[in-house]
C-alpha cells in the first residue's frame, strides 16, 4: 500500500504541476480538442486488455503458456483496433467538424499498440505485489513525458504537445517495464488457455468497455452540442477532482484486488479487510473533496488564471461527486476477486443505463451544468448499487459502510465551515491565500479526528506503525 501510494502520489503530483503549466500555455479550446477523441482511443485501448490481464491477477497460479498466450492476443486486438481508428479518423473530424481530428487521432493510435506491449509484464508485477518497481518505472516515465508537453507547449505546438505526453508516457513506461521485469513471453499461444481466462475476463472486458464509454460520453455531448471550449473547461474541472478523489481509489483498487482475491475464501478476513479499507480510504478522501469543494474558486485561479473560471462551478460539483468515489472503487473490487466477473458485469450495465439517462436528461435541462449535476446524482446511486452484492456475500453493505463513514463526514462538514469562516475575512483569491485556506483545512482536521479518536483514526494510525514495526511485520 505504501509504495502503491507513493506511485501515485509522484504521478499525480507531477501531473498535476505539469497540467498547471500546460494550462498557462495552452487554451481552453486546445484542452477539449484532445479530450473529443478521449472515448475513441479508450474505446480501442479496451480491446487490446478485454480483461485477461487482470485475470491474470485474479487466478492465484498462472504459468507461462496464460501469460504469452495474453500477451499474443492483446497485440492482436491493439494492432486491430489501431487500424480502426486510422481508418475512422476522417469520419471522426468531420462529426465534430474539425479537420486536425484526424491526424491527431491517428497519432493517439499508435498508444495503444504501445501499451498492449506492456500489459503482461505490468499485470504480473502486480500479480506479485512488486509496486516498489512499478513505482520506478511509472515516475520516471512520467517526467520523460512531462518535459516533452512543456517543451512543446513552450514552443507553440498546441494540441499536439497533449498528444506527444501520452504518447512519450507510454513508450517510455514500456521500454522501462521490458528492461526492468524478468518476464519474458514463450512463443505459445493456447486457445484453451484464452477460453479458460475468459471465463473471467470476457465479462470483466464488457464492464470495462461500458465505463468507457459512459465516463467519456460528456465529451460526445458537450463537443457535438456545445463549444469545444465548454468541454476544455468541465474536462479541466474534471481533471483537477480526479487528481484528488481518484488517488485513493486508484491505489485502493491496484492494492486491494490482489489482496482480497488472496482471501476471497475467508469470509471473515474479507469483511475486516473491507471495513479497514472503507474507513482508511474515507478518512483521507473525506477532507480532500470537502476541501476541494470550499476552495474550488480559489483553486482554479490561482492554479489556472482568469481563462478558466468557467471550470468553478462544474469543479464543487465534481468535488461532491467524487466523495465516495474510493468505496465504489472497493466494492467493485471484492466482487471481483470472488471471481463475480458476471454479476460486475450486470452491476455496471444497469449504472451505465441509468447514468446516460441523467446525462441526456441534465444536458437537456441544464446544459453543461446539467451534465455535472448528473454525475453527482449517478455517484450517490452508484455507491448503493455497488454495495449490494458486498452486503450478500460478506454482510456488509450499504447501511454499514455509511455508518461507518458518517463521523468522516461529520468532521468534514465542521472543517469546511473553519476554512469557509477564514476565507470571509481574506481578500479574495492570491497563492498565499489559497495556502492559509488548506492549512486551516488540514490543521482543524487532524485536531477534531484525534481528539474525538475516530476510530477510523485510530484504527489507520495502528496499522501505519505496525507495517514500520520490524518484530510486527510478520504477523501483518
Amino acid at each position: 500500500m505504501l509504495w502503491s501510494s507513493g506511485d501515485i502520489v509522484i504521478k499525480n503530483g507531477i501531473n498535476f504541476g505539469v497540467t498547471i503549466l500546460l494550462a498557462r500555455l495552452l487554451t481552453p479550446t486546445e484542452f477539449g480538442t484532445v479530450a473529443l477523441l478521449a472515448i475513441f482511443t479508450g474505446i480501442a485501448g479496451s480491446f487490446v486488455d478485454a480483461g485477461f490481464s487482470s485475470a491474470l491477477v485474479q487466478k492465484k497460479v498462472t504459468n507461462i503458456t496464460e501469460e504469452s498466450t495474453v500477451l499474443w492476443f492483446n497485440l492482436i486486438l491493439g494492432t486491430i483496433a489501431m487500424a480502426i481508428l486510422w481508418i475512422t479518423g476522417p469520419l471522426i473530424a468531420a462529426f465534430y467538424e474539425l479537420p486536425v481530428l484526424s491526424p491527431l487521432i491517428r497519432v493517439m493510435a499508435v498508444n495503444i499498440i504501445i501499451s498492449a506491449l506492456a500489459s503482461v509484464p505490468n499485470a504480473i508485477l502486480i500479480k506479485k505485489l512488486n509496486f516498489r518497481l512499478l513505482t520506478k518505472i511509472n515516475a520516471i516515465s512520467i517526467i520523460i513525458s512531462s518535459v516533452i508537453a512543456v517543451l512543446m507547449a513552450w514552443y507553440g505546438f498546441g494540441v499536439w504537445s497533449l498528444a506527444a505526453q501520452m504518447l512519450s508516457l507510454s513508450l517510455a513506461s514500456t521500454i522501462l517495464t521490458w528492461h526492468l521485469s524478468t518476464w519474458r513471453p514463450s512463443g505459445v499461444f493456447s486457445f484453451p488457455a484464452l477460453k479458460q481466462l475468459f471465463g473471467f475476463g470476457g465479462y470483466l472486458f464488457a464492464s470495462s468497455l461500458l465505463n468507457i464509454i459512459f465516463v467519456n460520453s460528456y465529451t460526445i455531448v458537450i463537443g457535438r452540442y456545445f463549444r469545444v471550449a465548454d468541454l476544455g473547461h468541465y474536462q479541466r474541472a474534471t481533471g483537477l477532482s480526479e487528481s484528488l478523489s481518484s488517488l485513493l481509489s486508484t491505489v485502493v483498487g491496484r492494492v486491494s484486488f490482489p489482496l482480497f482475491s488472496s482471501i476471497a475464501n475467508d469470509k471473515d478476513r474479507l469483511h475486516r479487510a473491507a471495513k479497514l479499507s472503507v474507513r482508511a480510504t474515507m478518512l483521507f478522501n473525506v477532507p480532500a473533496m470537502l476541501g476541494l469543494f470550499v476552495v474550488a474558486e480559489s483553486a482554479v485561479l490561482t492554479l489556472y488564471g482568469d481563462p478558466w473560471r468557467q471550470a468553478v462551478p462544474y469543479l464543487k460539483i465534481l468535488a461532491i461527486a467524487g466523495l465516495f468515489l474510493p468505496m465504489h472503487s472497493i466494492n467493485l473490487n471484492l466482487l471481483l476477486a470472488q471471481g463475480y466477473s458476471k454479476e460486475h458485469f450486470y452491476l455496471e450495465m444497469t449504472k451505465k443505463i441509468a447514468g446516460i439517462a441523467f446525462l441526456i436528461v441534465g444536458a437537456w435541462y441544464g446544459g453543461v451544468i446539467g451534465v455535472a449535476w448528473a454525475t453527482l446524482a449517478l455517484s450517490i446511486i452508484s455507491f448503493y448499487i455497488n454495495s449490494y452484492f458486498t452486503l450478500k456475500n460478506i454482510g456488509y453493505g450499504f447501511v454499514g459502510q455509511l455508518q461507518d463513514v458518517l463521523p468522516i463526514l461529520a468532521v468534514g462538514l465542521l472543517m469546511i465551515l473553519s476554512v469557509f469562516l477564514v476565507g470571509y475575512q481574506l481578500p479574495e483569491h492570491s497563492p498565499l491565500i489559497l495556502v492559509v485556506k488548506i492549512a486551516t483545512g488540514v490543521f482543524v482536521y487532524y485536531v477534531l479526528v484525534k481528539f474525538l479518536k475516530l476510530s477510523a483514526f485510530t484504527q489507520t494510525m495502528d496499522l501505519l506503525r505496525k507495517v514500520n514495526s520490524r518484530d510486527e511485520m510478520g504477523e501483518v
